[in-house]
């Protein structure tokens, strides 16, 4: 989520110290991994979302046809209320996605995978970083006419029951979708997402969006690149000191709770330029 570049003191004097508690009452999130990891009939939660951005969306295949016929993947929705509608495999950009339809209430989700290291086109997409003002973390991805026509259809096909979300890459494709389809998703929530590219951001500025909310690290480096966010809610995720680099950015936020604090900034996240980046005045 798009940060000053100036002393960390004058962001966290921004802080609203309001501490976010954990949904679904009692009973704590499941583990990133548990086969069975949804606590109930009721529509998915934050933390359950944050399997699908974090869990299974990266699970599947390269194809459209490997992802949906992932015997792994198709147990683990089943367990937990869900089915698979369709995918995006697309093995020339590396883009993946699914779509999913929730069985206990109809809701839809639309999930998009983060960054596998051993993927080029990810390595690319997410190389639009580097020309933030016109590219942006997901550029070549999402505008992959096929990959974006199969969007549209989602879009069309299911407008005012969409839930979106994603992990890292998947955060950034994500916020693409909401521009486009504004009124086809009713909510999001992403995790360690990278900003977009400026012209994304600033052509939402007019148009009523979801609810989006931002969950990240305020030191994870991905967050940081330069770029804009859509407009969001912002909610800081700290875990105990000797959290590593790599673990600010990966670990899971909702599951494994004890020593982990979140508060909401007093800011949306298209009021931070991302390191690198201008302050962009108006």
């Amino acid at each position: 989520v798009r940060r000053c570049a100036g002393p960390a003191a004058i962001l966290f004097a921004l802080l609203v110290l309001r501490p976010v508690t954990a949904p679904g009452g009692e009973e704590q999130p499941r583990e990133i991994g548990d086969q069975n990891w949804r606590r109930g009939s009721k529509p998915l939660d934050h933390a359950d979302l944050e399997h699908l951005a974090r869990g299974g969306g990266y699970m599947g295949g390269t194809t459209r046809e490997e992802i949906r016929k992932n015997p792994e993947l198709a147990a683990n929705l089943k367990n937990n209320g869900l089915e698979m509608i369709d995918a995006i495999g697309d093995p020339k950009t590396d883009m993946q996605a699914m779509l999913l339809k929730d069985l206990r209430t109809g809701q839809v989700h639309v999930v998009f995978r983060g960054t596998e290291p051993t993927k080029v086109g990810d390595l690319k997409t997410d190389a639009g970083a580097l020309r933030p003002s016109i590219y942006g973390v997901g550029y070549s991805q999402y505008n992959d006419k096929a990959n974006r026509k199969q969007l549209d259809q989602w879009a069309t096909q299911y407008a005012g029951r969409i839930t979106v979300t994603g992990h890292s890459l998947g955060g950034a494709l994500a916020q693409r979708f909401i521009a486009d389809h504004p009124d086809a998703v009713q909510k999001a929530a992403l995790f360690n997402s990278p900003a977009v590219d400026h012209l994304t951001a600033e052509r939402t500025g007019g148009k009523n969006l979801p609810p989006i909310t931002y969950y990240r690290h305020p030191d994870d480096l991905v967050d940081k690149a330069a770029g804009k966010h859509l407009r969001g809610e912002v909610i800081n995720v700290t875990r105990p000191a000797g959290q590593g680099i790599l673990a600010r950015h990966s670990d899971a936020m909702w599951q494994g709770r004890e020593g982990i604090k979140m508060e909401k900034l007093s800011f949306d996240a298209s009021q931070q330029p991302g390191i690198g980046a201008e302050e962009r005045k108006g």
